[in-house]
């Protein structure tokens, strides 16, 4: 991605300008909801919306990582809540839970992490991995995930 659109982008994030980058979110995800089931999303398509210099698709490359991001915890979240109230046992408090969490999905990035670093380690590595682009983003993104931030 080139500078400028990384620029703007947090630009309108810290400088108050939310609105106009939750709309721009939200229009990158309509237009992936047309590409039909997200696992047809590839890592070649996910490198080149994220390295666009266009504010719209950096928005959408972002949405997409917090999207992923978010999605596998609160499965995982879910998963591990049901198990343990089919299995009897007490509920985790937070500090256990997250670490059941990262456990189940293979990554555990720190909790200051930002989504800039998310993104910047799932495009460093598309980036370095071409030969295979052509599969799942979201299963190259976790494994891009689980490489820079192993649990444990």
């Amino acid at each position: 991605m080139k500078v400028g659109a990384r620029h703007i982008i947090w630009d309108i994030v810290y400088k108050g300008s939310g609105m106009r980058l939750s709309i721009a979110v939200l229009m990158g995800v309509l237009t992936l909801a047309g590409a039909g089931r997200a696992d047809n999303l590839t890592g070649n398509k996910v490198l080149e919306i994220c390295e666009a210099d266009d504010p719209v698709q950096y928005s959408l490359c972002a949405g997409y990582m917090i999207g992923l991001n978010e999605g596998e915890h609160y499965g995982a979240m879910q998963a591990n809540i049901i198990e343990m109230k089919v299995r009897g046992i007490p509920a985790p408090d937070n500090e256990q839970l997250n670490t059941l969490i990262g456990l189940s999905i293979g990554y555990c990035p720190p909790e200051n992490a930002q989504i800039g670093q998310l993104v910047e380690v799932a495009i460093n590595y598309l980036s370095r991995h071409p030969e295979t682009r052509h599969n799942s983003a979201r299963s190259l993104i976790v494994t891009a995930w689980a490489e820079a931030f192993p649990c444990g």
